[in-house]
C-alpha cells in the first residue's frame, strides 16, 4: 500500500451533511494530489521514474480519481481524509510495470520441486526466503533508494535476483521485493511467522556491500554471499518473490 493523509480547513458546520460532504471532498482531493506527487517521484528501476512513463501516469490518475478515503477524522479546525492506494494486484502499478520486463541473461529461474529437493539435500537445509541487510548503508550517498523493480547483483554486476527471476503471478500479487527496516533473527519464532510470512521460518540472510549506480536502487552482495544465494535458490523462494530488502530508513513498506 501507498498511503497519505489529505487535509482541508473546516470553514462550515460539518454536523450539517452537505457541508461535511464538501469538506470531506476537499480533503480527499488534497490527499489525491499529494499521493500523485509522491507516486510521480517513485522509481520503477535504476533507469526510470513513474513520471517518465506517460501511460503509467494516466493509469494511476484513473485509479486515484476513483479512490475513496479509507478513513476520515476531524478536529476543531481541520478535516483529515486518509487514502490508501494498493500497488499490487491485477491491473495495479506492479502488474502494469511487469510486462515491460524482459528476461535477462544470468537471471535466476524458477525451479521444479525435484530441483528444490536436490538443493535441500545437498545443503542439508532449505531456506524459505532471502533478507538483504542494507541497514549499514546509511550515509546520504550510499543509502538504497526503493524501486518497484529492484535487483540484487554480485560483485561483478551479474544478476542474482530481479523481476526476471519471479513467477509473474507471484510478482503481481506480492511485488518483486519488500522494504522493511527491521529484520527477524535467522530462526523466527513460530508465533511470529503469521505476522511476517514473506520470508518464512528460515530466511537466508546476507549483507549488501554497496548500492549500484547513481540511482542506488540495486544492491550488490559479496562473492561468498552470492554463492550462498545461488546454492539456496533451488528451494524456490526467489521465484516466489520471498525477498526483503532492509535499508536503514524507508517510507515504503512493500512493493
Amino acid at each position: 500500500l501507498c498511503g497519505v493523509t489529505g487535509r482541508a480547513r473546516i470553514m462550515k458546520d460539518i454536523t450539517i451533511e452537505i457541508f461535511r460532504k464538501i469538506t470531506e471532498q476537499e480533503a480527499a482531493d488534497e490527499g489525491r494530489r499529494r499521493l500523485a506527487r509522491y507516486l510521480a517521484r517513485m522509481r520503477i528501476d535504476s533507469g526510470s521514474r513513474l513520471e517518465e512513463r506517460a501511460e503509467l501516469s494516466a493509469a494511476l490518475k484513473k485509479q486515484l480519481d476513483a479512490l475513496p478515503p479509507a478513513e476520515t477524522d476531524s478536529s476543531r479546525a481541520m478535516f483529515e481524509a486518509r487514502l490508501k492506494l494498493p500497488l499490487r494486484g491485477q491491473d495495479r502499478l506492479v502488474s502494469l510495470v511487469l510486462p515491460t520486463v524482459k528476461p535477462a541473461e544470468g537471471a535466476s529461474i524458477a525451479t521444479t520441486p525435484a530441483e528444490a529437493q536436490v538443493a535441500k539435500e545437498a545443503s542439508g537445509e532449505s531456506f524459505t526466503g532471502l533478507i538483504v541487510d542494507a541497514r549499514h548503508l546509511a550515509a546520504a550517498d550510499t543509502r538504497p533508494v526503493p524501486a518497484i523493480l529492484s535487483r540484487i547483483l554480485d560483485a561483478q554486476g551479474t544478476l542474482l535476483y530481479g523481476a526476471e527471476s519471479v513467477d509473474p503471478a507471484y510478482a503481481r500479487e506480492a511485488g518483486v521485493a519488500a522494504y522493511m527496516q527491521w529484520i527477524h533473527p535467522l530462526r523466527i519464532a513460530p508465533e511470529l511467522i503469521r505476522h511476517r510470512p514473506r520470508e518464512g521460518e528460515r530466511p537466508l540472510m546476507v549483507k549488501a556491500v554497496s548500492t549500484v549506480g547513481d540511482a542506488r536502487c540495486d544492491l550488490a552482495v559479496s562473492a561468498s554471499d552470492a554463492s550462498r544465494i545461488r546454492e539456496a535458490a533451488g528451494a524456490g523462494f526467489l521465484s516466489a518473490a520471498r525477498v526483503i530488502n532492509s535499508p536503514a530508513t524507508t517510507s515504503v513498506s512493500l512493493f
